[in-house]
């Protein structure tokens, strides 16, 4: 039993490690973007629409 108590920390690293490098590689028809940069843009783009919005008088 004791050999197993390190098991579930390495399988952790290991799914994070994945996980960071899928979020870090460039996107298929991205424009070589990256998950991470893809969805800043798409954030800010939300923001800028959303400022423009309520910038508009009632």
């Amino acid at each position: 039993m004791k050999k197993q108590q390190g098991v579930t920390m390495v399988e952790y690293l290991v799914v994070a490690a994945a996980m960071a490098i899928a979020l870090l590689i460039p996107v298929p028809n991205g424009g070589g973007k990256n998950a991470t940069q893809l969805l800043m843009d798409a954030i800010k783009e939300n923001h800028h629409a959303y400022l423009w919005g309520m910038s508009m008088p009632l």
